[in-house]
Parts: C-alpha cells; structure tokens; sequence
C-alpha cells in the first residue's frame, strides 16, 4: 500500500493542474524530502525519473547512494557514492558516507573502492 504525505502529493496536483512535467531539480527535490521521512520506496521512484531526465546529476546520484546505504545495500551505495564524486569530486557527503559504507563492507570495501584520493600528491625533491 502506497502512503502520500501531503507535500507530495501537493506537489503532484499542483504539477498535473499546471500541466507541466516536474524538471530534474523538482523531482530530486521531491526525492529528498521522501528520504527525510523515511519513505525510501517513493524517493527512490522520484530519484530514478530525475536521473532519467539528468543522467550525470551529482547530488541526484549521490541521494541514490544514500537511500541504497539505509536499505543495506552498500556495495550499490558505494557505487551511487563513486559516481556522484566522478560527477562533482566537491561532494563532501558523498566522500564521508563511501568511507561508512566501506567500513560497513570490511575488507571488501576496501575491494570495491575506485574513487582515487584527490588529495595532493606528495612531492619528491630531487
């Protein structure tokens, strides 16, 4: 059985009676507050229809991850987490809960990282 909560479904009358179709932005939006209440199901529909419409969305990606990591699902988490920081390496969330979801995995974690570390290289004097 589907819930609506009111924002939601809010959002969906207002969108159906303007006759417009939600953009990328307005579904991640939407996708957000789902996983803020806990409804994991809807926003990752909502999430799955942005990345439809914006396939290289950094932050899309990146809430993708994060509501594979609270199903359990870290080894997909990890990957949502690597390719939102190939999208923007600015993502510092995206950064922190790969290193969770890694520790979460133990030493196959550690396997499935590819994410390089862009910290700076250390210099060799000659």
């Amino acid at each position: 059985m589907k819930t609506w909560t009111m924002a939601g479904l809010g959002a969906v009358l207002v969108l159906a009676s303007s006759g417009c179709a939600p953009s990328a932005g307005e579904l991640r939006e939407r996708a957000v507050a789902e996983f803020q209440l806990g409804h994991t199901d809807q926003a990752q529909q909502l999430l799955e229809r942005a990345l439809d419409k914006k396939p290289f969305d950094g932050v899309s990606l990146f809430y993708m991850g994060r509501i594979k990591h609270a199903d359990g699902f870290f080894e997909q988490a990890m990957h949502y987490y690597q390719m939102a920081l190939k999208m923007d390496p600015s993502l510092t969330e995206a950064r922190k809960w790969l290193a969770r979801a890694e520790e979460q995995l133990g030493t196959t974690g550690k396997t499935l990282r590819y994410v390089p570390d862009l910290s700076p290289a250390p210099t060799v004097d000659k």
